[in-house]
């Protein structure tokens, strides 16, 4: 799910997420690259996890790569 869907995909399946942990693979990046799509003050976990159920637990991963770093497989024969 891209960033600029996740807060309605979290919103919409709201207390079935309660208990479960959700994974933020996301990048809150303006699709033209200017900027980001958060507020100035908050990251993209932190606002799902304004709209997610009390008790879910949010882990952010993979965000210092982006998506053609991972589609291009194992560098130097170890996978990322």
């Amino acid at each position: 799910v891209p960033y600029s869907a996740v807060l309605d995909v979290v919103k919409q399946y709201g207390e079935k997420l309660a208990g479960k942990l959700i994974v933020d693979n996301t990048n809150p990046i303006k699709s033209d690259f200017t900027g980001f799509l958060t507020p100035e003050d908050s990251f993209g976990a932190q606002e799902i996890a304004k709209v997610a159920p009390a008790n879910a637990t949010i882990v952010k991963v993979f965000n210092t790569q982006n998506a053609q770093v991972l589609a291009a497989g194992p560098i130097g024969g170890h996978p990322l």
